[in-house]
């Protein structure tokens, strides 16, 4: 299609309008810094936003102050840690000294809690080491626990009865625990749900983890594959101020930010692994949820490796409103694709390079979009890459390897469309599955901008949370985590407002008038869209 066609931003209706649903223009839109829809209880700082950034934490005074390192054979070296709570969550902050996976270490961190605050409760568990003398204890997290196949990997919990009896192991997802970054680092920032627990047979552990004369308490250790105590945490608690400003009741609560469009929105770009080809198998909750959010773009990852540009076309046509004005371009056999109803031009290869010395060729799409001007201001020719990186593995293993390669090679693809197509704007989206190094994403983010500085890695938050997951499977051993990026030339694209949808979060109001039903996210893939309005 040729740039000289232009396509319209918006101006189509819900289709479910005659039944109550209503598009939410004219609504207040949700910014990158905007407040969240349920904000923290008052505390003596600034919440806690789990994004791996840790500058909330900055004027914290360590619970833990262990500032005796261990020897340098040791997988990791437990450091400061710091906690905050409010009235829905624990927070910790710990350091390891390694640049480690949390979810991949050569051995297991756990974490041992009293959540009740009573010392009489839980277990008292003894045998490992005379300096794991916490009683009370009501919860163990293990990250990195040995698995079935002898490699520690992903992250269990241990639940004790309240009379300190035997324990059952339990769904970390229960204690709605997440964690950030989910790329290796020495510190990591985690929060766990005050709300009740079971402990099995209708024994409850803590209805809600409770305000007691001794606080809420835990203690972090580290163990080898051996299981010996290479190193402990001391004792921690909770601030008590913390709790004390949680139990005098909640402020009122803020209007739930809405997803429509931030003012000045030039385009709306949208990046969803569908999982597995669902977008085909399962269209409603994808047709329900795109509808809602209006996109001018959306980036795709696991079409399925057979989809092709007509086969997403036609998708499209069938399920979107204002079907006809979509284009689309998948590469072959990467179940990548890059779709717009604005102007479109193919750019980059048709077949992507292989990755290193596989066969596999770089899962990932290009696209030029051309967005018209209006008034004085002029249009822009917008380079849109949409990619699924290797899955799984740690850092510096042949999957992290690889990883690092595909970005690389889409450094290098960008390069060659700059010279080629002369954009005025860079977006790279996709599913990154940054579980091992950082490096891929340093790769393709070096002097990338027009301006020869990086490009914005965007880091959205969920919208109504203060977390940057988008990616959630409770029947997988890893915790919720972000796998999911958006990658900006913020010099001339200037990002106006950004979010990770989750429909299981809307107000029941709110998700009626989007015409969205509360499960769709969780139906439609394992992965939550994330969304980025660009203006300029």
């Amino acid at each position: 299609m040729s740039l000289k066609r232009w396509m319209p931003l918006r101006g189509w209706a819900c289709p479910l309008m005659s039944i109550g649903c209503v598009l939410l223009a004219g609504t207040p839109a949700v910014g990158r810094q905007d407040a969240p829809a349920q904000p923290a209880e008052p505390s003596h700082t600034a919440p806690v936003v789990i994004d791996g950034d840790f500058s909330d934490w900055a004027d914290l005074i360590p619970s833990s102050p262990n500032i005796f390192p261990t020897s340098d054979t040791t997988f990791a070296d437990i450091g400061f840690v710091w906690t905050r709570a409010d009235s829905q969550w624990l927070y910790l902050r710990f350091e390891m000294r390694r640049v480690l996976n949390l979810q991949g270490m050569d051995g297991t961190i756990t974490l041992r809690l009293d959540l009740d605050g009573n010392p009489d409760t839980g277990a008292t568990l003894e045998g490992l080491s005379d300096k794991l003398t916490m009683g009370g204890v009501d919860v163990e997290l293990l990250f990195s626990p040995t698995g079935a196949r002898g490699r520690p990997m992903g992250t269990s919990a241990r639940i004790y009865r309240t009379d300190g009896s035997a324990s059952s192991t339990m769904n970390p997802y229960l204690l709605k625990t997440s964690f950030a970054p989910t790329y290796a680092t020495d510190s990591v920032e985690l929060r766990i749900s005050r709300d009740g627990i079971e402990a099995g047979e209708g024994n409850p552990i803590a209805r809600t983890i409770a305000v007691g004369s001794t606080g809420v308490q835990g203690q972090l250790f580290a163990t080898d594959r051996t299981g010996m105590l290479v190193d402990h945490s001391d004792v921690f608690r909770f601030p008590s101020e913390d709790f004390e400003a949680s139990s005098t009741g909640s402020p009122a609560a803020l209007p739930f930010p809405t997803p429509s469009r931030a003012p000045g929105t030039r385009v709306r770009c949208i990046s969803w692994n569908v999982h597995r080809g669902e977008l085909f198998k399962s269209p409603a909750a994808f047709a329900r949820v795109l509808t809602a959010l209006d996109p001018d773009v959306i980036c795709f990852q696991e079409l399925d490796f057979n989809a092709t540009t007509d086969k997403l076309q036609q998708w499209l046509r069938q399920y979107l409103v204002d079907g006809d004005s979509w284009e689309a371009r998948v590469s072959p056999n990467t179940g990548t694709g890059v779709a717009s109803r604005l102007s479109t031009v193919a750019v980059g290869p048709t077949v992507m390079p292989a990755v290193g010395t596989t066969n596999r060729s770089l899962r990932a799409t290009s696209l030029l979009i051309g967005v018209p001007g209006s008034g004085l201001t002029p249009g822009r020719r917008i380079v849109f890459i949409s990619t699924h990186m290797k899955c799984c593995g740690t850092a510096g293993d042949s999957s992290d390897l690889k990883r690092i390669e595909e970005g690389n090679l889409i450094h290098t693809l960008l390069r060659r469309i700059r010279y080629d197509a002369d954009p005025s704007g860079i977006v790279v989206m996709g599913d990154f599955n940054l579980v091992g190094s950082r490096a891929p994403l340093d790769a393709i983010m070096r002097a990338e901008d027009l301006d020869g500085s990086d490009l914005l890695d965007v880091a959205p938050n969920v919208l109504g949370d203060q977390i940057n997951t988008t990616w959630r499977s409770s029947n997988e051993p890893f915790l919720p985590g972000r796998l999911d990026f958006a990658l900006v030339s913020d010099s001339t694209l200037p990002v106006l407002s950004s979010f990770v949808f989750d429909t299981h979060l809307l107000p029941t109001d709110l998700a009626a008038a989007m015409c969205v039903e509360s499960d769709d996210t969780t139906q439609a893939s394992d992965h939550l869209p994330i969304v980025v309005d660009l203006g300029w």
